[in-house]
């Protein structure tokens, strides 16, 4: 295999990676930004309302949801695109000024 495959292999192997990894935490922030709000959509559903109320209070419900969800992809690092990518880890050699 040559230099320029092996160095394109060892790229893709880390896109896929941060890529799984901001998948998983995704997939995470937004089970708990569901699961917080829960409590609030159960009783904008149960509430005898008309439908506009129960419509804005299930929009209000969603949005924080989303906003818990992303407060906790941020914190976690998922959304840092100042992170060094995975397949970049290695110890970079200083060059010898001339």
């Amino acid at each position: 295999m040559s230099m320029a495959l092996q160095g394109l292999m060892i790229v893709v192997d880390a896109v896929k990676k941060d890529f799984a990894r901001f998948a998983n935490s995704y997939a995470d922030a937004v089970k708990n930004g569901a699961r917080s709000v829960a409590p609030q959509l159960l009783e904008a559903v149960k509430a005898d309302q008309s439908n506009d109320k129960l419509v804005a209070k299930l929009v209000t419900a969603i949005e924080r949801g989303v906003q818990l969800a992303g407060g906790q992809l941020i914190s976690s690092g998922a959304g840092d695109s100042s992170a060094e990518p995975a397949g970049n880890q290695r110890k970079k050699r200083k060059r010898k000024k001339k």
